[in-house]
């Protein structure tokens, strides 16, 4: 079905009913059967449901409208923000279009990339043969049936260019946006060489005499957000958001889901999806007491209260 007609299917009004109805089902089970009254396990097995069941109807979009039509607060299931470096903001664009105003504000201090080492130079021949070279200085291979050679020269984390009157000066910058660069020699079949710079920021084919396109990529480890927490304009607190890894506060979840590039400024953004903690604890605390009934009654219950009991004196 999909992940939207399936949301659509479960929070629909009929089906909506049914998980009602289910609670009290199982809430009534634990209340009308003595069995399950006295076997810690069985009972433990119905109320964990039951809590799982209504954490999720409070954690949906129809719990957030009755928690804002009984008690008057507003609140949103989800949504997403995203955020320059260095800039700060207070609202989430939600999925219907519209924004919706946080109780604080996020900064986004500082965007990191982390990558594997070291990146790769892929090479693609005129006859889509294709090599990959590890950008480490100093290798070198030869490509096409005129071994036409290329040579690794230097690897830069920050690639940045000055331009004076003695003329260009190229140099790693360790306090500068992120800018990872190789540079290579590409030496042509009569003998003559040529200096060309390859940029994974700018992921793309870099064409060259004979046919020849380059490329340079490094995989992807993890991106970071750094970012900050403001309430009446003061950091109230702060945390290094990356994947699995949210910030939690005032009732939500901050979490890292993705990033790129702003090309009019060239400055990196990272995109947050802020998630509401409503129901939450309830859905934990019922598979806890799931998992906990289940080794309560297979295991507890039958072994070791089973044996206690075969062991007492006639």
């Amino acid at each position: 079905m999909g992940p939207e007609r399936t949301k659509a299917m479960v929070n629909s009004l009929p089906v909506g009913f049914y998980w009602v109805v289910l609670i009290l089902v199982l809430l009534a089970a634990i209340v009308t059967i003595p069995s399950l009254r006295r076997s810690g396990g069985l009972g433990l097995l119905h109320l964990g449901p039951a809590l799982v069941i209504i954490g999720g109807i409070w954690g949906s979009s129809a719990g957030h409208l009755i928690r804002q039509y009984v008690t008057g607060s507003q609140k949103v299931p989800s949504g997403q923000m995203v955020l320059l470096e260095g800039a700060q903001q207070d609202q989430i664009g939600l999925a219907d279009g519209r924004a919706f105003r946080l109780p604080f504000a996020v900064r986004l201090a500082r965007f990191e990339i982390q990558y594997y080492s070291p990146g790769f130079i892929t090479i693609r021949t005129g006859g889509a043969e294709m090599i990959r070279l590890p950008a480490v200085p100093g290798r070198s291979c030869s490509i096409g049936p005129g071994a036409v050679r290329l040579e690794v020269l230097q690897v830069f984390e920050n690639l940045k260019v000055d331009i004076g009157s003695e003329g260009k000066h190229i140099y790693d910058d360790p306090n500068g946006p992120s800018n990872p660069a190789v540079a290579v020699r590409l030496i042509e079949e009569d003998g003559s060489a040529r200096q060309i710079y390859l940029f994974a920021r700018y992921n793309q084919w870099h064409g060259t005499s004979g046919g020849l396109e380059m490329a340079y990529s490094r995989p992807i480890k993890d991106f970071i957000s750094h970012i900050e927490v403001l309430q009446s304009g003061r950091v109230v607190t702060s945390k290094a958001v990356e994947v699995n890894r949210p910030l939690h506060h005032a009732g939500y979840y901050l979490l890292q889901a993705s990033y790129g590039i702003d090309p009019q400024t060239g400055r990196s953004y990272s995109v947050l999806s802020v998630v509401s903690d409503s129901g939450l604890w309830l859905v934990f605390a019922g598979y806890g007491l799931i998992i906990f009934g289940m080794v309560w009654q297979l295991w507890i219950n039958r072994i070791v209260i089973s044996h206690m009991r075969n062991k007492r004196p006639v």
